[in-house]
């Protein structure tokens, strides 16, 4: 996997095809971890809607973008939780959903700016972390196993 950003939006102001830029990168799928109300996405002011929290949870294969536009109600205390990737795979996104009904926060970004990994200061530029995302993915599936173990033996 490649560099993904989760972002959560607050759904108690109503916005009309608000245009929100997605910090820099260039992103190909995302996956609504968590819809408490609903809101409308598209890729251009003009192109067609995808009702997120009803009828769509995720997108594979998409065009580049590194901005949505968003369309909401006022939802008091309701939020959309998604993450935005380059590469999101099946795999991925089973990983987060799991994650998701067992409560656990995914809330972390692994696609990091190099300033803040120190790595070149001068660059600021958005580095793909391959080592650490894989022991992330290899993490992340032990929890599941572990979880899905405790939960099928206490089932028993």
């Amino acid at each position: 996997m490649d560099n993904f950003t989760i972002e959560t939006y607050d759904l108690s102001k109503t916005r009309d095809n608000k245009k929100i830029y997605l910090d820099g990168n260039y992103y190909s799928s995302f996956f609504v971890l968590n819809a408490e109300g609903t809101a409308d996405i598209s890729f251009s002011p003009e192109g067609d809607k995808l009702a997120l929290g009803t009828e769509i949870n995720k997108m594979t294969g998409l065009s580049s973008f590194n901005e949505i536009y968003f369309t909401n109600t006022a939802q008091s205390g309701k939020e959309l939780r998604i993450i935005f990737g380059q590469n999101l795979g099946s795999d991925t996104l089973e990983a987060f959903s799991e994650l998701s009904k067992f409560g656990v926060d995914v809330n972390s970004t692994v696609g990091l700016k190099a300033g803040d990994l120190n790595i070149d200061g001068s660059q600021n530029v958005g580095t793909s972390l391959n080592n650490e995302s894989i022991n992330l993915i290899t993490k992340l599936e032990s929890i599941i196993t572990l979880l899905q173990d405790i939960k099928s033996n206490t089932n028993t």
